[in-house]
């Protein structure tokens, strides 16, 4: 999922395609961050959208993404969209 979100963020000609490739990135990380709950390392288990919303708050999704996609992202996912 992260190579296929990095080609389209990185080759994807719409909105659209980049968002969906930032959309496969944070599922990726997701991922991650649910093996490390498994694995006992991290607590607590978020869900998708808290998982989001720590980003956001954070700065992550700014500093990963393009702004017309983190926008996109906050605004889809997150539960304290900035303005």
């Amino acid at each position: 999922m992260m190579e296929e979100g990095t080609w389209l963020l990185a080759h994807g000609e719409t909105l659209v395609e980049r968002v969906r490739g930032a959309e496969r990135q944070l599922a990726s990380l997701f991922h991650d961050h649910l093996a490390a709950v498994l694995l006992g390392h991290v607590s607590p288990r978020l869900d998708f959208r808290d998982f989001v919303t720590r980003m956001d708050v954070s700065g992550t999704l700014d500093g990963r993404f393009e702004k017309n996609v983190a926008d996109e992202l906050r605004h889809l996912y997150s539960d304290r969209p900035r303005r």
